[in-house]
């Protein structure tokens, strides 16, 4: 079984290179930002950590987590963004590793990591390869832009405030070009497919 770690730029385009790893390739795709958010429903071993450390105001009226309130308290200190992510990643790290685990039990072929700070968060540590998503900066901003309903400066800002392009091709050994159309990007994926096994 191969795990593949997939990382990359806002608007770089990860989520269609799932789908065509997911569809022409059988891939289990593991999510870390949605597994988290997952993990943070009410009974789970984040919410309640989270609530047990911050607090019942946290708390929506559904006794949810409310991540708007959650977000502003640890944006706005450094300690308790780093007291929140004690409490989460382990937490994620070992349910994405019984994941990986299961799909070898089953004898899954293909499993995929993605994450926003995958590098960061040291799961490449997991991974056989990583994956590097690449797209040109203006064409990440056109996505954005018509996407996600920024408007130029924000797209521009956001992306200025990640990890320049040099640091994911330091950190990953292989890249994805996903600067053209659907077709060109699954072409891309498969002489990627063919170059590992």
């Amino acid at each position: 079984m191969k795990v593949l770690g997939i990382t990359g730029g806002i608007g770089s385009g990860k989520t269609l290179v799932l789908n065509i790893l997911k569809e022409n390739y059988n891939a289990e795709i593991i999510e870390a930002d949605r597994l988290g958010h997952e993990l943070m429903e009410p009974g789970r071993a984040v919410y309640n950590n989270v609530v047990s450390y911050f607090g019942r105001d946290i708390l929506g009226k559904d006794d949810t987590i409310d991540r708007k309130k959650l977000g502003g308290i640890v944006f706005a200190d450094k300690d308790k963004l780093r007291k929140l992510n004690e409490l989460s990643h382990p937490v994620i790290r070992d349910e994405i590793l019984r994941i990986i685990d299961e799909g070898r039990n089953r004898g899954t072929e293909l499993v995929v990591l993605e994450a926003a700070l995958l590098i960061e968060e040291g799961y490449s540590s997991l991974c056989d390869h990583m994956v590097y998503v690449y797209s040109p900066v203006e064409i990440r901003i056109n996505r954005l832009m018509e996407y996600r309903g920024f408007d130029r400066e924000r797209a521009l800002a956001v992306i200025r405030s990640q990890n320049p392009e040099k640091y994911y091709r330091d950190n990953c050994d292989l890249m994805i070009d996903n600067s053209g159309d659907r077709f060109q990007t699954e072409e891309n994926i498969r002489q990627m497919m063919v170059g590992m096994y």
